[in-house]
This record gives structure tokens, C-alpha cells and sequence, in this order.
């Protein structure tokens, strides 16, 4: 990949994402994390270890889960995708009917914050 900006990093973490790979998207994480749910919760994570154990943790019961981007939104640091899922802890007829905001920040060529 030649283009390291915002949009091509989260693009990078989806990718892993997609294809299971906690170790990747842990490499692609800042070392001080923050991830909010799609309820609102805020997590903060410190460190590639607990990346890893929680994608793990996710993978293990949603093997498939993917993240299926139709749009890419960029603004300086910040990167907007919509898209669906397929796959996750969401009944399936619920995912195939929804539409997903995910907004990353990026910090030195990592993903800082991850919202939905």
C-alpha cells in the first residue's frame, strides 16, 4: 500500500478486521485505544495485548464477522465509514436491514479511536 494517510489505515484495519486477524489489527492499534459501542459505551485499552485478547474474545463465538464498506468520509485525522456487517452478534435479518457509522481517528499512522 503506498498511501499511508487516514483512509488508507482504516481501510488496512478493516481488511484484518475481515480477514480475523487480532494480531493485525492490534499492530494496526494505538498503544491507548479508545473504542465506543454502538450503545455508547466507552472502553479505553492500553496496550496490543488486550487489542488482541478482545478481538480474540470476538472472533472465537463470530468467526465470519466481516465489515462490508459502501462509503468512505475523510476529514484531516478523521475517517467516516458506512457500510453493513454480515456475520457479528446481530441477528442476521437485523444486519441485513441496517446501515453501520463507523468514525476512526487516526494518530500517527494508527487507529486511536473507534466508534460506532
Amino acid at each position: 500500500m503506498t498511501d499511508q494517510g487516514p483512509a488508507a489505515v482504516v481501510l488496512k484495519y478493516v481488511e484484518c478486521i475481515n480477514k480475523g486477524q487480532p494480531d493485525d489489527v492490534a499492530a494496526l492499534t494505538a498503544q491507548e485505544f479508545t473504542f465506543t459501542d454502538s450503545s455508547g459505551r466507552v472502553y479505553v485499552f492500553r496496550g496490543n495485548e488486550e487489542i488482541k485478547r478482545c478481538w480474540r474474545e470476538y472472533f472465537a463465538p463470530f468467526p465470519n464477522y466481516k465489515i462490508h464498506v459502501q462509503q468512505v468520509l475523510r476529514g484531516g485525522d478523521g475517517v467516516a465509514l458506512i457500510g453493513q456487517t454480515s456475520g457479528s452478534h446481530v441477528p442476521a435479518e437485523i444486519e441485513e436491514k441496517s446501515t453501520v457509522l463507523w468514525i476512526a481517528t487516526v494518530r500517527g499512522g494508527l487507529v486511536a479511536e473507534w466508534r460506532i
